[in-house]
């Protein structure tokens, strides 16, 4: 007779292989008086169309009172014919309940009846084995000679068959559960699906959940998109099963990367793997052999499938950073792939075990790195890799200069360019450096020392005084034979950044070209050197001394170019020149304007002078009148004039244009230096003061007319002075209410936002403030076509206004003003401008605000911390 089956519902699970959800439907249907014979449990485990039938509505609402109709009439709704047509199935009516079974399993009934019970003296047959369950009462079934040759046919034999019925027999074989376990899990990673089925029912009654055992199915004999539902599934076990079921989905995931019909669902299983590190490292052989399989990934996936597959080494390596890395290390030499291998040393290199060679590691990096193109990400990756190694990586790039192209070799100075950035090195690497830098520009090719000028190492600031000079020698010999202008202008900065050292060699080349175009092009360089200078020593201030006296010379004998005139000025500038020759270099400069062909820089070279802490009173002021007397002078307005030619009308730009272009900025920068000298004259600066905002007056009325550049220059100019904290409050109040009028020019806006941040106390310099942020509130903002280095700007002087803390004598209409000017800030963290949540920043930790105030600008930046960089 076909019994039911009456167990519990854990040891349902585990003897079956059943999942959490059947088992629960299967409780169910019993609770309705439907029972079931043991074959149909294990077709549900099997065929997804039994689950699917046991699962359906219809079979729950029908329970009580089920025929073997109603049950194939249902099975032809659900679409199921083709599995009943091959699995028949029956209603059977009991006197206690009814019973869902096999038409086999009725049909013999009879045969099974009928034989003899020779069980006490007949050893039990394979099928038997196969069909008993596994439990306590069952163990040594197996005789303890023949597990040996049960675990090497599970481990060696080439016959699924064969594998199948010795995994069958392991249940009742005398060994522990952890030998048992091994054994099957090695079974896991069988070529045959059938094989890796019967291991996974196997594990059952070992501890391994039914839910992981359906989804193992499912991953090896599902459709592609149930491989990747069942793949998500096994990544939940990677992170929170049993480490039995850690180390089976382990095998089965591991197994899967390396095949075909899985790659559809790598992702996922990569995904899984990567939280399986530890399981990896506590056992060789699975270190190994996922070692092997993320090689197959590395090679042959995208982008993301490589990224994720970088993840799993890399957890890997940090997880047992002396094995893994020794074991990936050794694997190297074996892996021709440029991506595997660097994958490898991605993972090796933030955790570097102690028996490798961090030289070697490093050189291996460099050389791998050069096998990329700049355009690979992996080329970028490996540089700061090797970059992150410090000086253990400069005497490996250093040294494979020699032997590299051209373009590599480049490359390589790129990789140095970062290693300078990147971190301090020894004084050891940066003369190796220096030397390298010294040598490509002396003996490389034209391209490769034009894109070393692109390059900080060349300026490095910690090269030492020599290696600094040997280069500014380079880079002056590169100006005879440079022709972009472009390529001129790289050479002017790396000669200003190398600072003093290129004062020597500087002087030395003007003196040998005299009055060339690039002499003259590098004594600009020595001027600009000179101002960016703090106490120099006695060495460079007789250097400084040799410079001037060069100037000199140069002047009297009428140079083609006005260089040297500012530059005379420029070291007048510094206050370290003798008396003698500070008024040799005034008394020529003013003789200038009158004779020289290059007056406008003579202007400038005053301008300079002008601001020299060592020049007496008159002599300053008397330069101010020559310099107030150019600016305040009307500039002729006709500088385009039409002329007759065979050929037609041509336009002529007249010789007045020049002063639009170079007097007028001259003058007006030579007075700015005046006003903030550091021994200013009170009165002469009251004077530009008045001088400037009349002219700004005539501007604004339209009474005069200049081009952009020069109002620009003018609204700067007033910026400066009245940012100088020397300068009285009612002058700062002056600029800044005569500014306010014209914000509709971006050079006005950054100007007055660098006054209002001053005087954060002063009623009257407020009330500008206010009343500026009314009209950047009211119609600056809602301009259409704001340019974004505008609407910065803006929000910018909106935020110096807010940071005050007078506003006005309108005091009850502050708190409202200021909100206005936090929302606007708000608006525009949406739009991702990095100046706002500066801004807002600033304003949360000011005391100018109220508690609540800036307990909202808290809360109101926290909402968007994860959008706006800091």
């Amino acid at each position: 007779m076909v019994h039911a089956v009456h167990l519990p519902r854990d040891e349902l699970q585990h003897k079956f292989g059943l999942s959490s959800r059947l088992v629960a439907r299967l409780g169910a249907l019993m609770a309705k008086g439907l029972g079931f014979s043991e074959s149909v449990l294990e077709l549900a485990a099997v065929e997804r169309d039994m689950a699917e039938l046991l699962l359906s509505t219809g079979i729950l609402e029908q329970a009580d009172a089920l025929t073997t109709w109603k049950l194939e009439h249902l099975a032809r709704e659900l679409g199921l014919e083709e599995f009943v047509e091959r699995n028949p199935l029956c209603v059977l009516e009991q006197p206690d309940a009814r019973i869902l079974a096999l038409m086999d399993e009725v049909d013999a009934e009879a045969v099974w009846d009928e034989q003899p019970d020779h069980s006490a003296e007949t050893p039990l047959a394979v099928a038997e084995v196969a069909a008993t369950p596994a439990g306590p009462g069952v163990a040594g079934l197996v005789a303890d000679e023949d597990v040996d040759e049960l675990k090497l046919t599970i481990l060696t034999s080439a016959e699924p068959k064969r594998k199948i019925e010795a995994i069958r027999k392991l249940s009742y074989a005398r060994l522990s559960p952890n030998e048992k376990g091994k054994l099957l899990v090695s079974a896991l990673a069988d070529d045959s699906t059938e094989v890796r089925v019967e291991a996974t029912r196997a594990l059952g009654p070992l501890g391994l959940d039914p839910d992981l055992a359906v989804q193992i199915r499912e991953l090896f004999q599902g459709e592609m998109s149930e491989k990747r539902i069942a793949a998500r599934v096994l990544g939940r076990f990677a992170g929170e099963g049993t480490f039995l079921e850690r180390a089976v989905t382990f095998v089965v995931v591991s197994k899967a990367l390396g095949e075909e019909p899985f790659k559809g669902s790598r992702t996922e299983l990569l995904e899984a793997l990567r939280e399986l590190s530890d399981v990896m490292v506590a056992d060789e052989g699975f270190a190994s052999e996922a070692a092997a399989q993320l090689v197959t990934v590395l090679a042959d996936s995208d982008q993301t499938g490589r990224a994720l597959a970088r993840d799993v080494l890399a957890r890997l390596t940090q997880a047992s950073p002396e094995k893994m890395g020794e074991m990936l290390w050794k694997r190297l030499p074996d892996i021709d792939e440029p991506v595997v291998r660097a994958a490898f040393l991605f993972a090796i290199g933030p955790h570097l075990p102690s028996g490798i060679d961090v030289e070697e590691f490093a050189r291996l990096v460099i050389a791998e790195s050069l096998r990329f193109s700049e355009l690979d990400p992996e080329c970028w990756q490996l540089r700061v890799l090797a970059a992150g190694l410090g000086d253990d990586a400069v005497a490996p790039a250093v040294k494979m200069m020699s032997a590299v192209p051209p373009h590599a070799r480049m490359s390589l100075f790129r990789l140095i360019d970062l290693l300078c950035r990147g971190r301090d090195l020894s004084d050891k690497s940066y003369r190796a450096v220096g030397e390298a830098v010294v040598n490509l520009l002396a003996a490389g090719s034209d391209a490769e020392r034009v894109a070393l000028l692109g390059l900080a190492c060349l300026t490095e600031s910690r090269f030492s005084s020599n290696t600094r000079q040997r280069i500014a020698a380079e880079l002056l010999r590169e100006l005879d034979s440079a022709l972009m202008e472009k390529t001129l202008e790289q050479i002017d900065e790396a000669l200003i950044s190398l600072g003093p050292a290129t004062l020597a060699p500087i002087i030395d080349y003007v003196k040998k070209e005299r009055e060339t175009p690039s002499s003259l092009r590098a004594l600009r360089a020595l001027g600009m050197v000179v101002t960016q200078m703090s106490s120099p020593s006695e060495r460079e201030r007789g250097l400084i001394e040799s410079a001037a006296n060069t100037c000199l010379k140069l002047i009297s004998s009428a140079p083609p170019d006005g260089a040297p005139m500012i530059v005379l000025g420029q070291l007048c500038s510094t206050g370290l020149l003798k008396d003698r020759t500070l008024q040799r270099a005034a008394k020529l400069l003013r003789d200038s304007l009158r004779t020289s062909p290059f007056p406008f820089q003579a202007v400038e070279g005053l301008g300079w002078l002008a601001s020299s802490p060592e020049i007496s009173l008159q002599l300053r002021v008397e330069i101010a009148n020559s310099l107030l007397r150019l600016f305040e002078s009307k500039l002729p307005e006709e500088l385009l004039r039409e002329r007759q030619t065979v050929d037609g009308t041509v336009l002529d730009i007249g010789p007045e244009a020049k002063a639009y272009n170079e007097m007028l900025p001259a003058a007006i920068d030579g007075l700015r230096r005046i006003c903030l000298a550091s021994n200013a004259d009170s009165a002469l600066r009251e004077r530009i003061v008045k001088s400037f905002l009349e002219k700004w007056r005539l501007l604004n009325e339209w009474e005069e007319v200049w081009g952009p550049a020069n109002v620009a220059a003018l609204a700067d100019a007033l910026g400066d002075i009245a940012s100088d904290p020397s300068l009285s409050r009612d002058d700062r109040t002056r600029i800044a209410g005569a500014l306010a009028g014209s914000l509709g020019r971006l050079s006005v806006v950054r100007a007055l936002t660098r006054i209002l941040l001053l005087d954060g106390d002063s009623v009257e310099l407020g009330e500008v403030a206010r009343s500026v942020a009314e009209t950047l509130l009211g119609k600056r903002l809602a301009e259409r076509g704001l340019a974004p280095e505008e609407r910065e700007a803006i929000l910018g002087a909106l935020g110096a206004i807010a940071s005050r803390r007078a506003l006005g004598r309108r005091s009850h209409s502050l708190p409202r003003l200021r909100a206005r000017i936090v929302s606007a800030l708000e608006g525009a963290l949406r739009e991702h401008l990095g100046v706002a949540h500066e801004w807002l920043f600033r304003l949360k930790e000011s005391d100018a605000l109220s508690e609540f105030q800036r307990r909202e600008i808290g809360r109101r930046l926290s909402r968007f911390q994860r959008v706006v960089p800091r």
